[in-house]
């Protein structure tokens, strides 16, 4: 099964849990009390069961995010480090090459990233 069908199927199993916390929730206050003790308690499991389910659809989401990134097809052309002497290390991107070859501004910022390198 693929990670995105499971966390299509636990996004389900939240709402069904949402609907039976809701009902209990609607019964207790349309006959105007308080949830009696196995409703408070069954209530309380609800959301338990909630979080543990929210969680692991997060951390599905989070490995999904991070497959879809990693299978994207890298372009050394369009991205470059840190210029010489930046303490940022997050890349950049550089403008892309025209027709007659990059411009003199990228060619710039490749250099200095093979020389830091």
């Amino acid at each position: 099964m693929s990670l995105a069908i499971k966390a299509k199927e636990l996004r389900e199993e939240r709402g069904k849990l949402e609907a039976e916390s809701k009902k209990l929730i609607e019964t207790a206050e349309s006959e105007d009390r308080d949830l009696t003790n196995e409703e408070a308690a069954r209530f309380k499991a609800i959301h338990e069961d909630d979080c543990k389910l929210r969680d692991r659809i997060a951390n599905i989401e989070k490995q999904l995010q991070q497959s879809a990134e990693l299978d994207k097809p890298f372009d050394r052309r369009r991205t470059a480090g840190s210029a010489v002497g930046s303490t940022s290390s997050t890349p950049r991107l550089v403008p892309a090459p025209n027709a007659s070859g990059p411009t003199d501004e990228c060619r710039l910022e490749i250099v200095q990233v093979i020389i830091a390198k």
